[in-house]
């Protein structure tokens, strides 16, 4: 009690005395259902009287949330592997699994462990390209050519080599050939230097007579057209990697780990590299050394490695959110600025990195979702906007409940605005993202969900946190000065204080409660506190846009808005190129760029297909979708039968007829789907191997099982040819044939989906002949990115379907008004629109970054219509253009300053090296910037023109009208004219929080 002024002390009890009564403010309190108000209320006295308990029990259950979490070593960043973007369960997904699993299960020797690094591993691979500055050949240089063979010794000749290399069948690394997986080692210096040694450790400067020799040594072995450009000007080299390494019985056995081990290793062979060009990872804190081009001797290097991209894409993730701590900084900035103090705006800060730090906790261990990326961590520049837009608009909402009597009716007013308009922006915001967490790609589906949980985390402490360092800074730190400070003296501020009023002031106050504020004009000044912007955009902008002559011409505007951009919107196309990570300038993305330098360049990159009988598919009972890692186990056909002499002939029909299969759809070269007719069909190097040892290509049914074991075991099968065979339990489980097709590996889903649907339907005829061993089917690396491509437009489309009619339903809900809600959906529709145009006119399709943004930008854009809808019903006056005028006075600026963070923190983005943040700031800035067009400009005209009066489109008034037909009353505890009558101003007064407590 000696805390707290009478009044507060009154009111706490329960008590309400005629005095106070006689000083409550006459402006109408905010409409809420009474079991709302009262929960409002019970919290707002914890709040006025109890600050500091509120602060220490919020704190301590977030930082117990907090302390379990990130202390226990559950925040950890999952690996990246091949499978992350894969759609796990697909029909291809699982096909090319169960391929793989059943090669680690039979794809080895029958008579002994199989051989480490005898197989080539083409995504461990090293490709380098040589290219002279000045135009000329690089041999021409002696100089080059030395060059090149330096580069290539960091990897030839580091000292881990032997364990990663490709072997041959004696186990010492493949020089130069292999013909295992079809892949080539070709290296220009193995044609320019005599010996092995030269090219690992000395590499003496050779004349140009030397050079010109290896070159023609080159061309008269039929290699020019892969180690030489177009013009014989470039040189390129390929240094393929073996598999399966030391401790595992094949290339699929444990792919993480031995993935990891690759990586280790290349790491240390491109840091040596880095080195010869005077770079090294870690020179900036923001910037990879391949940013700028690696040039020694006027030759510029470029190398590329698939795990090593995958390497490099992680680094260059961690680079770029270095940028993050900018966007926190200009936040910090606005918040300072905004709340006009240190202590709010710091603090506030605070709880918007412990919202994040919630939100994981929740999603780890409520949800149990493992899965966490760097992609993930992308959602705090989301959380910087909505949660320093949440902090503006509580702090606006206590500002402006200002001339409250005493501080519990000025925490309440404030609680009661601010914590429902904040649930539903948070709310239409978390659903946008939930709709994506319905994704069947499983790290956009767990970002979906990691950022709506986040941003609830952030609204629940908003709501609680946050309001407890408001009334502590009001309480103790509002009046503090520097003098203070100097004699450790807190001053606590009483309620007296709160309610002293100049004589200037109580005139005013006095007449308009006398008066009841009858006039709209009085209504609309009841506010002096407003600022000098906010005064510009109620008295100058609101009288502009209530006028007819500007209301109507601006809805026609933006009706012409409408229809231009979703003209072009309706183009936006999915991607005809695959998905470009890397910035142009960026080594590995120009190394991609110029393959088509080289005459071979085409056929380089071409999709592999192969066809299998005996396997079914994968089971993936009792796995974790999160788990990338754990693939499950294939479903083997136990009646497959590959013996009888007519299904040997049927597996050698199929190969024939593969080489001559027409191709004529778009995505095939020279209307051939197999490209220069080479399939890989163990079964005739089998039929072969019997023709040459018993005089019959068809091994007889009873012996089938013995001479396939034989031939496995003899020096005609090698690796590549064991896995195509695969004995499992003593008898021939599964046959693979494989081929190298024409389609392109960066062919889009418009050329690659002619061509699977070609390969289907051979593959259903083959089947459906009787003297087939079993069901066959066909698989690719290429299916399930593509399936994954496809997945991205149709989620989108998807996420817009769900998002629009449920967004309409919040807005209504919230609002308790469907013309309110028709409104905002509307502009909802406009940004949406506009977006996307604007993402037709950057020249994008609907990649990764725009299928993710563009569902998301749902979220973001309803906010701002939420926030002035929610002013406009809450305005003293049941007229539109006083309501407009109020809307515009109390939540204008709000909405500017929430906008300015968003794009503050957004803007950053533009710093950062990967090119899907680049393209998620733009459209995120784009959001914000047609969020404010269309919310100060559409929704306001349209509300000006044609917004609802009185009750008009009120849910309340229709329930009302619906418990009246039913014979029913609105309340339990009195009729529908005690539960909010409206006054003779029109608006509809809710009981006081005083009487509320007597009750």
């Amino acid at each position: 009690a000696e805390t707290m002024g009478s009044q507060d002390f009154s009111e706490a009890a329960g008590v309400t005395t005629a005095d106070s009564h006689e000083e409550m403010p006459s402006t109408p309190r905010v409409k809420h259902s009474s079991s709302e108000q009262v929960s409002h209320w019970t919290f707002s006295r914890w709040l006025a009287f109890h600050p500091c308990r509120v602060f220490g029990v919020t704190m301590l259950v977030v930082l117990l949330l907090i302390g379990v979490t990130f202390g226990g070593g559950l925040f950890k960043m999952s690996p990246q592997t091949n499978y992350d973007f894969l759609i796990t369960g697909h029909v291809d997904t699982d096909r090319m699994d169960a391929f793989d699993s059943s090669k680690s299960l039979g794809g080895g020797s029958t008579t002994a462990a199989a051989a480490t690094q005898t197989v080539g591993l083409r995504d461990a691979s090293f490709f380098f390209v040589y290219e002279m500055r000045d135009g000329s050949s690089v041999f021409s240089s002696p100089a080059a050519i030395k060059l090149m063979c330096e580069v290539e010794s960091k990897l030839i000749g580091h000292s881990e080599w032997p364990n990663f290399c490709l072997k041959d069948g004696n186990g010492a690394c493949q020089d130069f050939q292999s013909a295992q997986a079809g892949y080539i080692n070709a290296t220009i210096t193995h044609f320019m230097y005599n010996t092995l040694a030269e090219r690992t450790t000395s590499c003496p400067l050779l004349s140009q007579a030397d050079v010109d020799a290896g070159l023609a040594a080159a061309k008269a072995d039929g290699r020019s057209s892969f180690l030489f450009g177009k013009n014989e000007d470039w040189g390129r080299s390929f240094i393929m990697l073996g598999a399966p390494l030391k401790g595992y019985s094949n290339e699929n056995d444990k792919v993480v780990e031995q993935t990891e081990k690759y990586e280790e290793f290349l790491i240390k062979v491109e840091t040596e590299m880095l080195k010869m060009f005077g770079r090294r990872w870690g020179e900036s804190a923001v910037r990879s050394p391949y940013m700028n081009s690696l040039v020694r001797d006027g030759v510029e290097v470029r190398w590329s490695s698939v795990i090593l991209s995958q390497a490099e894409i992680g680094r260059m993730s961690l680079q770029d959110f270095v940028w993050a701590i900018l966007s926190i900084l200009w936040v910090l900035s606005l918040l300072f600025y905004h709340t006009k103090s240190f202590f709010l705006g710091g603090l506030g800060m605070l709880e918007i990195i412990f919202s994040f730090m919630c939100g994981f906790a929740l999603y780890r261990l409520v949800l149990q979702v493992t899965y966490f990326s760097t992609m993930h961590i992308l959602s705090i520049f989301i959380l910087l906007g909505i949660g320093a837009d949440d902090i503006f608009v509580f702090v606006d909402a206590w500002r402006q409940s200002s001339t409250a009597i005493c501080t519990l009716d000025r925490i309440h007013e404030a609680y009661q605005r601010a914590s429902k308009a904040m649930l539903v922006t948070s709310l239409t915001t978390a659903v946008a993202f939930f709709a994506t967490a319905v994704s069947e790609i499983m790290p956009i589906s767990t970002f979906g969900i990691f950022a709506a949980v986040a941003i609830i985390a952030n609204y629940i402490l908003v709501i609680t946190l946050f309001p407890s360092l408001i009334m502590i800074h009001y309480r103790y730190l509002e009046l503090y000065t520097f003098k203070d400070f100097i004699r450790c003296r807190f001053p606590k501020r009483r309620d007296g204080e709160v309610i002293a009023l100049s004589a200037d002031e109580e005139a005013p106050k006095a007449s308009a409660g006398a008066s009841g504020m009858k006039n709209e004009a009085d209504q609309e000044h009841a506010h002096s506190d407003l600022s000098k912007l906010e005064l510009w955009f109620r008295d100058s902008y609101g009288r502009f846009i209530t006028q007819k002559k500007a209301s109507i011409p601006v809805l026609a505007g933006f009706i012409v808005l409408l229809a231009v951009t979703a003209a072009f919107a309706l183009q936006l196309r999915p991607p005809v190129d695959v998905e470009r990570w890397f910035p142009t300038q960026h080594m590995i993305q120009e190394f991609t760029d110029n393959q088509n330098e080289f005459p071979a360049g085409e056929t380089d990159n071409l999709v592999e297909i192969d066809v299998i009988w005996g396997v079914k598919g994968m089971n993936r009972k009792g796995l974790s979708r999160w788990d990338l890692e754990e693939r499950g186990s294939p479903i083997l056909d136990t009646v497959f039968n590959p013996a009888p002499e007519a299904a040997q002939e049927h597996i050698l029909k199929t190969c024939e007829d593969l080489r001559t299969l027409p191709c004529k759809v778009g995505g095939c070269v020279g209307d051939v789907l197999v490209n220069a007719g080479e399939v890989r069909c163990a079964p005739e190097l089998f039929a072969n191997w019997m023709l040459s040892t018993t005089g019959s290509r068809l091994a007889p049914q009873a012996d089938y099982t013995t001479k396939i074991k034989q031939f496995r075991d003899s020096s005609n099968c090698d690796a590549t040819c064991k896995s195509d065979l695969g004995i499992i339990d003593n008898r021939v489980q599964y046959i693979a044939i494989g081929f190298k097709s024409t389609l392109r590996r960066r062919a889009p889903s418009t050329q690659s989906s002619p061509v699977y649907d070609l390969m289907e339907d051979f593959v259903e005829s083959r089947n459906s002949q009787p003297s087939s061993p079993g069901e066959a089917f066909q698989t690719s690396e290429k299916w399930p990115p593509l399936r994954t491509e496809q997945a991205m437009l149709r989620n989108a489309l998807f996420g817009m379907a769900l998002c629009f009619p449920l967004s309409f339903v919040v807005l209504s809900l919230f609002t308790l008004n469907v013309i309110i809600g028709f409104y905002g959906i509307l502009s909802i529709v406009g940004i949406v629109s506009s977006v996307m145009a604007v993402t037709y006119w950057m020249g994008w399709s609907l990649g990764t970054a725009e299928s993710i943004a563009l569902v998301i930008l749902i979220g973001f854009s309803v906010d701002y219509t939420v926030h002035l809808g929610h002013q406009y019903l809450d305005a003293p006056s049941k007229f539109r253009h006083p309501r407009v005028r109020h809307m515009l006075g109390h939540m204008a600026v709000t909405v500017l300053a929430g906008a300015a963070t968003t794009l503050g923190s957004a803007i950053f983005l533009f710093g950062a090296q990967i090119t899907f943040f680049g393209k998620f700031a733009l459209i995120m800035m784009a959001t914000i910037l047609f969020s404010l067009l269309w919310s100060l400009g559409f929704f306001t005209a349209c509300c000006a023109l044609i917004g609802p009066e009185n009750d008009q489109g009120s849910l309340i008034v229709a329930k009302d009208w619906l418990m009246t037909k039913l014979g029913k009353t609105t309340s339990k505890s009195g009729t529908k004219e005690e539960n909010g009558k409206p006054d003779e101003n029109g608006a509809r007064v809710s009981p006081s929080p005083g009487a509320l407590g007597a009750a």
